[in-house]
């Protein structure tokens, strides 16, 4: 758009969960509205729009596809600007098994930012049962891993020495030697990594106690070498000598995860009394960081456990046998994480069984006089579980602390040779586990792209205000500040992007042309807290008419249910800007959306603007773009010109073929230019 022209109407297309490329649902949805009946010509463009980098004041561009559309079928004549607001690459899971793996894991990293929001209410113990989450997630993501680090890094170096030389863990000289090899090479990787991730806090924060770690095992190198204290847990043979050092701090740190997971339950407790408090977000501040516990809990001692049967399998692996028992009584209780696993999971199946049923019968009509699905996201019966299983593993890890301080071997008990049982029975269940997940990741990856385009919604960095102010990096008045110090950064930089777009349009259109802003899923958050913000005044000069679109919005399924504290009822003066702008907001939502569906419109006035929810037919959360009932429903409610019922069919409601992607054997004039 080098040169100002006239439109009649700018589509705004905003994309939501998945991972598109670049003008893909631009390119779709334009497509959908093409057939025979209702001819289009496009002119296609590509807008490269600056945008401020995050480091060193450093411009950067991000690029938004713009088709022109004329449409001519002799009824009438229309000129539409449609464009993308792609933000894709600020929340992208990489695409394949092992993008999906990497993920996964950084989706519980992730957990923390959706704990941190659900904690932050009134009161005391809510403010407390948030600094524990926190201190619950940098023990996770610091010392305890930090800490299996350095045992890996000395179990390699064992192994590794028993191959070329046998019982050279067992050498004193030797490995001391290997220690102070394993401190080198933890400091190399910890410094090498600092300087290439500088950005992300928490590998840097990793790496910062790898380096603890290794200068803790130097010190224990230091130690040993002149002598002192040479029977320290009553072992002095070898490298079993630090691991053994090693491993009583593993337990320690477990032991400060399950205290501080029990000091959550109690501020939960007391700030749950609280009626000024949303008590579902509390849940999710409690059951989050537990999650994150659990997940790490079975995922350290599965890895362990394969590093060892891998080990026994090698030659000269039966020569330490010793070492081996040091990591299997290391391994902290995995038969409990898959007690609590198995609980979990098949209140989960059941719950995805009802849901597979209901949508299997249930129509429209079922819809409308009442009859809903079963919340998948997430189920009140799965979140129950999910706290009883977390009751009852800081009960079982406990009582097994309790043995441990009297010297009792927790074999003598009942409770304790159940455990061990599951213990030595979990491998081979865990190991299915995972393979049937890597098989399955592609269908799991939905799932993932939901959950997270939520903690992108959240993801927070910290910066000082004054900060912010004198580096002018982003829009003080654009972003949501937690006592002068927080903001999410992610969110703030996507919805830059769509203002930026439109300021663009502001720019270069003569007249004064509709608005119409088509979203879906996560997207239609965007497009809700960029209508409603308060530097958006100009909107009303700039355009005649501003009409939305939400398709599968997760604005009320999700936001209003965990975190109503930051996303009130409609009619609240929080949203009187959105209220304002909008002229009309249409919420399309297919009945088995597991993600969004209807929005709550019940507060708000008709003489404020005009809202209705829609539902269709069950074809889950996807594929909105190309649905004939779908863009038969925008068209009826004439929001957007180049579904126009005068420009099209006169009766959408019958289901027309103009709609439908066109296929390979129809003839559609869809002239593209570059």
């Amino acid at each position: 758009m080098a040169d100002k022209r006239s439109i009649e109407e700018l589509v705004l297309v905003v994309h939501g969960v998945g991972d598109p490329d670049p003008g893909e649902t631009l390119s779709l949805f334009a497509r959908s509205i093409a057939d025979h009946k209702n001819p289009l010509t496009e002119h296609q463009e590509v807008l490269w729009l600056e945008e401020e980098g995050d480091e060193y004041r450093m411009v950067e561009t991000f690029e938004t596809h713009v088709r022109q559309l004329s449409i001519d079928d002799g009824q009438c004549t229309g000129n539409v600007s449609f464009a993308e607001v792609f933000w894709g690459d600020l929340s992208r899971v990489k695409k394949g098994t092992l993008g999906a793996i990497a993920g996964l894991i950084q989706i519980v990293f992730g957990l923390r930012f959706l704990a941190f929001v659900g904690a932050d209410q009134r009161g005391i113990p809510a403010k407390l049962l948030q600094l524990l989450g926190i201190v619950l997630s940098r023990v996770i993501h610091g010392p305890l891993l930090a800490v299996n680090g350095i045992l890996l890094c000395l179990a390699l170096s064992a192994f590794v020495s028993e191959q070329f030389w046998s019982n050279s863990s067992s050498s004193h000289f030797w490995s001391d030697l290997l220690a102070t090899a394993c401190v080198g090479v933890c400091l190399l990787i910890s410094i090498a990594g600092t300087y290439q991730c500088k950005k992300n806090k928490v590998i840097v924060r990793f790496l910062t106690w790898l380096s603890i770690a290794a200068a803790f095992l130097s010190g224990m190198v230091i130690v040993r070498m002149f002598n002192i204290f040479p029977d320290i847990n009553g072992s002095d043979q070898g490298i079993q000598w630090y691991c053994n050092t090693f491993i009583v701090l593993l337990g320690s740190l477990w032991f400060c995860l399950v205290l501080t997971l029990s000091s959550m339950i109690i501020c939960w407790s007391i700030a749950m009394l609280d009626r000024r408090n949303h008590r579902i977000g509390l849940l999710a501040a409690l059951l989050l960081p537990a999650i994150s516990a659990g997940v790490w809990g079975l995922l350290l001692p599965f890895v362990w456990t394969v590093f060892l049967e891998v080990h026994g399998k090698l030659p000269a692996g039966n020569q330490i046998e010793e070492f081996n028992l040091i990591f299997q009584e290391a391994i902290p209780l995995m038969g409990v994480q898959i007690i609590m696993g198995i609980m979990i999971g098949c209140i989960m199946a059941v719950v995805l069984m009802a849901y597979t049923r209901w949508r299997s019968c249930k129509t429209v009509d079922d819809y409308i006089a009442g009859a809903r699905p079963p919340r998948l996201i997430v189920n009140g019966f799965v979140q129950t579980t999910v706290l009883w299983a977390m009751l009852m593993g800081i009960g079982l890890m406990m009582t097994m602390a309790y043995f441990e301080i009297r010297h009792q071997p927790y074999q003598s008990h009942v409770l304790g040779r159940f455990l061990e049982d599951a213990n030595k029975y979990a491998f081979l269940p865990l190991v299915n586990l995972s393979l049937i997940l890597l098989m399955s990741f592609k269908f799991l990856r939905p799932a993932l792209d939901i959950v997270g385009d939520i903690i992108t919604h959240f993801h927070f960095r910290r910066e000082l205000v004054r900060d912010v102010v004198e580096d002018n990096s982003f829009d003080i008045h654009e972003v949501s500040f937690q006592e002068g110090e927080l903001y999410f950064s992610k969110r703030d930089k996507i919805q830059r992007r769509m203002k930026t777009i439109l300021e663009h349009f502001k720019r270069n259109v003569t007249n004064k042309p509709k608005l119409s802003i088509v979203s879906h899923s996560q997207g239609t958050m965007i497009a809700v807290e960029v209508l409603n913000d308060s530097e958006m005044d100009w909107l009303d000069d700039t355009f005649c008419e501003v009409n939305l679109v939400t398709m599968g919005s997760p604005l009320t399924h999700v936001y209003q249910h965990y975190f109503a504290h930051f996303y009130p009822p409609l009619n609240e003066l929080f949203w009187s800007n959105l209220r304002a702008r909008l002229n009309r907001w249409v919420n399309i939502f297919r009945i088995d959306d597991f993600v969004g569906t209807e929005i709550h419109f019940d507060s708000l006035s008709e003489s404020e603007l005009e809202f209705d929810n829609h539902p269709v037919k069950c074809k889950g959360h996807n594929y909105y773009w190309c649905d004939r009932d779908v863009l038969d429903v925008i068209r009826a409610y004439n929001i957007c010109q180049a579904l126009h019922p005068d420009c099209a069919h006169p009766n959408p409601g019958e289901g027309t073929e103009s709609s439908m992607a066109p296929s390979d054997s129809e003839t559609l004039d869809f002239r593209r230019s570059a």
